[in-house]
């Protein structure tokens, strides 16, 4: 039997009957081929994994077998929760593991690395790139969802060389242990509430965000060498694998392992002594579970969700989740994945968590510091990306769990935690300020956009993790389709983008100093747009094809959200013109409805969807006054009228233009300019024109137009400098050019727009091979063209020049 070691562990007896002294490492190989027999016959005779001695079903001779199993184990394993998990054990458990071969012997690896898999692949025709990640994951090999089957190894896919299926005994033993490992990790985790609050009331620094993950971390640094050993059991892959996948998913061993109550301890003191789930730690862990929290949403439902788990990968993941992510946790759910049942069950199992991950992004946001925050956002969409990147996975979980209105709400309500009144109005009473006003009038002000400052989702790029796993969903297009056609889905979506219709506005300050320190995260802002806006809004789009009634709803979708917004800010069908001291560069609604237009002219069986929009010069009219605003305010920002602000209105019009966005900014808002002028009354759209870059105050104040006949009021002279008029009449012909004699995003061909990208940028300077190709912009996350297509059209139009020195 074996003995208690002063480190917790359990050693055997070195001496035997024959007098020849043994060692520890053979008395416990021997011991262990003797529990392999027991493990053998228990199996046999049914005997289930967790209790089997207290199974009345079974035969004494079976119960006391049980019996002596348990107790070895228990005592092997067991221990307190405060303890560390001695590295004594895990030798000992590694030798028991092995059933009495040697240690090396029974570990030979029969999972292959990616980086083998790689080597063995066909790669004919393949353009790759090549990675080795230092965060562990899941290897895709095999599965017929992510890779062709004909780039797969010689040891996975249909027609995989494989070795004979071993005896479904062959790890018995390990059987038995391996629930056992997961109740003593458990237990190190379990009343994780009442141990903070302990910790807090000692140490009273314990008490935000920062201190949860610093204190799941110190619970997780107690069972390191249990988690780098059961890791390590995975590793052996084979058989021992299949084991602990099994163990994993298998309810009634959970069921088993939670049933027992104090009254059957009562009954029978034997049970005092077990390593298991039950009653003594059940009500911690359900205090565990309240304490995590789902992010509010408008949908009461979500809200008040009861997580119920049902196995010991359930409670796996809610460890992970609460733990905030331990790296090491992570890497240990996510080493399964090619199991296919395991994969389903955790996907479906992690993503139903979706809700309360959101809501510990936003605490961490508010109370943390950056690197905790992206690291926290890192490890969740390492998880997140490896079930995302398969279509027939995400249908199954939308089918299931309603996947894409988990993300969507979840990344909603997010970032709504940061919003504050819009001052844009087309009220005469503040329409020439030069400053923010009070925004105490609900009825003027009732538009809300997005804080940069005060947002912390947003100004920490927390949101990052969200949008990553949203832009891999709509990557798909089925899953776009149904995102586009599901009205609660669509309506979270312009839920989401419309807060920033109209975000980060500015004032141009027209009189006193220069602004002293400007600190506004204007990139942010941009990249923020970009990332929440318009990588989805090119993602829906690429998905259709040739859905003409969903094309349909996604026009009427952001048209009647422009209504709403022009409502909002008093816009109506007799203005002309919208307030010239303070400009926006960030019209998302307006650049949706464009990004629609495009792909209708691009598609000819689209065209038919404009046919509404194009007799509807009403809107057209409003929906043409604010692109316009923002070329205007570019040539101003030429013309020095920013000065003033310091930076900031350059520094704007240069990542309004910049190739990195200008895709989705400034051509989307030149082409809705292009398509209204086409449908408008010809003189009213020179007329706004002339509003926009104030061309009567300009001919005007160089003599041309007589005060006496145009008689504007001293707060309508927007231009007060004669050096202004050069810019703003440059900036006005320029307008014109573009809108009539530049023909782009008018050919609906992708080819013929990516030749025009390539000249452009070449007209401008000479360039690299690799600086060329990501000067041209991807439309989403699915490449605008294919390198094969872009080198053909490189060579006719550029030739390769060899630097000095190569």
């Amino acid at each position: 039997m074996p003995r208690n070691s002063s480190n917790g562990a359990v050693t055997l007896s070195n001496g035997s009957s024959d007098g020849v002294v043994k060692s520890d490492e053979d008395e416990t190989m021997e011991q262990a081929r003797k529990l392999k027999n027991i493990c053998d016959e228990l199996k046999a005779a049914g005997c289930p994994l967790f209790g089997g001695r207290f199974c009345d079903e079974l035969p004494e001779h079976i119960r006391t077998k049980a019996d002596e199993l348990d107790t070895f184990l228990n005592n092997l394993i067991g221990g307190s929760a405060t303890d560390p998990f001695e590295s004594g054990t895990r030798d000992e458990l590694r030798i028991l593991m092995a059933q009495g071969q040697t240690v090396e012997t029974f570990k030979k690896k029969s999972m292959s690395l990616c980086s083998s898999c790689f080597k063995h692949s066909n790669h004919e025709g393949h353009d790759f790139n090549r990675f080795f990640s230092h965060s562990g994951g899941a290897c895709d090999c095999g599965n017929v969802d992510v890779l062709n089957e004909s780039g797969f190894c010689f040891r996975h896919g249909p027609n995989a060389r494989r070795p004979p299926v071993p005896s479904s005994d062959i790890v018995s033993l390990g059987e038995f242990i391996i629930p056992k490992l997961f109740v003593r990790l458990f237990l190190y985790f379990r009343g994780w509430v009442s141990q903070q609050l302990d910790t807090t009331k000692e140490y009273r620094v314990l008490r935000s965000g920062a201190s949860k993950e610093i204190f799941g971390l110190q619970l997780v640094s107690r069972a390191h060498i249990l988690i780098e050993f059961i890791q390590e059991l995975i590793d052996y892959g084979g058989p021992i694998r299949d084991v602990l996948v099994k163990n994993l998913l298998d309810r009634q061993l959970y069921k088993d392992l939670n049933k027992h109550s104090n009254v059957d301890h009562t009954k029978n003191s034997d049970r005092v002594h077990d390593l298991s789930l039950d009653w003594r730690t059940r009500h911690l862990l359900l205090e565990d579970i309240e304490s995590l929290k789902p992010v509010t949403t408008t949908e009461s439902s979500d809200n008040n969700t009861c997580y119920e788990l049902e196995c010991l990968l359930d409670e796996l993941i809610f460890w992970m989740v609460r733990l905030i992510f331990p790296q090491v946790i992570v890497n240990l759910c996510l080493s399964l994945l090619s199991d296919v049942e395991y994969r389903d069950i955790f996907a479906r199992r992690f993503f139903s968590w979706y809700l309360c991950i959101a809501e510990i992004i936003v605490e961490l946001s508010s109370q943390e510091d950056d690197h905790t925050v992206y690291g926290a956002g890192s490890r969740i969409v390492h998880i997140s990306v490896q079930i995302l990147s398969s279509e027939a996975q995400c249908i199954m979980l939308d089918n299931e769990i309603d996947l894409r209105y988990k993300i969507i709400s979840s990344a909603c309500c997010v970032l709504k935690t940061g919003v504050q009144k819009s001052t844009i109005t087309q009220a005469k009473d503040y329409f020439y300020e030069c400053s923010p006003p009070s925004t105490d009038d609900d009825r003027l002000f009732k538009w809300l956009v997005y804080s940069v400052d005060a947002n912390q989702p947003l100004r920490r790029t927390s949101f990052w993790t969200f949008m990553s796993d949203l832009q891999n969903l709509l990557t798909h297009g089925e899953l776009a389709r149904r995102f586009l056609f599901d009205s609660r889905c669509m309506r979270g979506y312009v839920d989401l983008i419309a807060p920033m219709q109209g975000m980060n506005l500015n004032y141009r300050i027209i009189t006193g100093d220069h602004l002293e320190y400007d600190n506004q995260p204007y990139q942010l802002a941009f990249h923020f747009e970009w990332e929440v806006s318009s990588i989805n809004m090119f993602n829906i789009l690429s998905a259709l094809t040739t859905e003409v009634d969903y094309m349909i709803v996604y026009l009427l979708q952001w048209k009647v959200a422009l209504e709403k917004w022009f409502d909002a800010i008093g816009l109506t069908d007799h203005d002309l013109s919208v307030p010239p001291y303070c400009v926006s560069y960030h019209i998302p609604l307006h650049r949706h409805l464009s990004a629609g237009i495009l792909r209708s002219i691009e598609l000819s069986q689209f065209s038919s969807c404009l046919n509404h929009l194009a007799k509807n010069e009403e809107f057209l009219r409003k929906a043409l006054l604010h692109p316009l605003r923002i070329q205007a305010c570019r040539a101003e920002t030429s013309a020095g009228m920013w000065a003033r602000n310091g930076h900031a209105a350059r520094n704007q019009s240069f990542y309004y233009a910049q190739t990195t966005y200008n895709i989705a900014f400034m051509e989307c808002d030149l082409s809705l300019i292009r398509f209204v002028a086409c449908f408008i009354d010809t003189e009213w759209l020179m007329e706004a024109i002339m509003k926009a870059f104030y061309l009567d105050n300009c001919f005007a104040f160089c003599g041309f137009l007589s005060y006496d006949h145009i008689l504007i009021p001293s707060k309508e002279r927007v231009i007060t400098r004669k050096e202004w008029v050069d810019f703003l009449v440059d900036g006005g012909l320029r307008l014109l050019l573009d809108i009539v004699v530049v023909r782009w995003n008018t050919s609906g061909n992708d080819t013929g727009e990516l030749k025009k990208e390539i000249v452009a940028a070449l007209a401008v300077s000479d360039l690299t091979y690799s600086k060329l190709r990501s000067s041209i912009p991807d439309k989403g996350n699915r490449p605008f063209i294919d390198d094969r297509t872009f080198d053909v059209i490189l060579g006719k139009v550029g030739f390769f020049n060899l630097t000095d020195g190569h």
